[in-house]
């Protein structure tokens, strides 16, 4: 059979067939003045009927939106790591000052100032023995997509000062110190805190081979800078209340 259009297919015996059942179809009640204003617009006609029998246009399907992929996460939560009880109120001031020489002391070899306007007079209570969360960035991100994924998951966000010097305690001299929980890689440990005017701040520290000591800093907890895979976030270990 030659490829031609449906009109020119009328030899066909099923569209044949269809051309009858359209006319058996067709209402026997319209009105005279219709019929005729039809008969005089056969293009008008032609579309009603392609609209009434046909598909959609290819064209319109394609409008429909695809699937967005799911998103991926920005954290693997590695371990929980013990903070030691205080029994003497924390006075960040006192405890972060810069001090690279030999002793048995925390080597601090940078302190950024905005750290000590921000916390260096929030003062801590003694505390009880606590527990911290620690993570890894599986790809690189900005900071409050990554705490976001934390609160999302139901755990407080927020550490403090004397937390992180739980751990700079833990390695005093950085890769010198006995294996602990902060990287002396280059790679940063992140942490957020509200200071003392409870605005939340973003505090990293890192271990600088140059300097052969720790270095501390805080911006804000907003700002958008990236941070790289591999670097450590670390976060409290307790649920946030439900909702009552």
């Amino acid at each position: 059979m030659p490829h031609g259009t449906a009109s020119q297919l009328t030899v066909d015996g099923a569209y044949v067939e269809f051309q009858l059942a359209v006319l058996r179809a067709l209402p026997r009640d319209i009105d005279p003045d219709i019929a005729d204003g039809w008969h005089n617009n056969g293009q008008s006609l032609a579309k009603v009927l392609r609209e009434a029998l046909l598909p959609p246009e290819k064209s319109a399907i394609e409008t429909v939106p695809a699937p967005q992929p799911e998103p991926q996460p920005i954290l693997r939560f590695l371990d929980t790591i013990t903070i030691l009880a205080r029994t003497e109120k924390f006075v960040p001031k006192k405890s972060y000052v810069v001090n690279t020489k030999q002793g048995p002391h925390v080597k601090i070899g940078y302190i950024d100032p905005d750290f000590i306007k921000w916390f260096g007079n929030k003062a801590e209570e003694p505390t009880a023995e606590a527990t911290l969360r620690r993570h890894v960035l599986v790809r690189p991100s900005v900071f409050a997509p990554a705490m976001k994924e934390v609160a999302d998951g139901g755990f407080v966000t927020k550490t403090t000062p004397g937390g992180l010097y739980s751990l700079l305690e833990k390695q005093p001299d950085g890769p010198k110190s006995d294996a602990g929980p902060l990287l002396t890689n280059g790679y940063a440990n992140l942490f957020e805190m509200d200071d003392v005017n409870g605005v939340p701040r973003l505090v990293y520290a890192g271990w600088n081979d140059a300097l052969g000591s720790w270095c501390v800093d805080a911006i804000d907890a907003s700002f958008s800078l990236q941070w790289d895979d591999e670097s450590q976030l670390f976060s409290g270990d307790s649920r946030v209340p439900s909702a009552a």
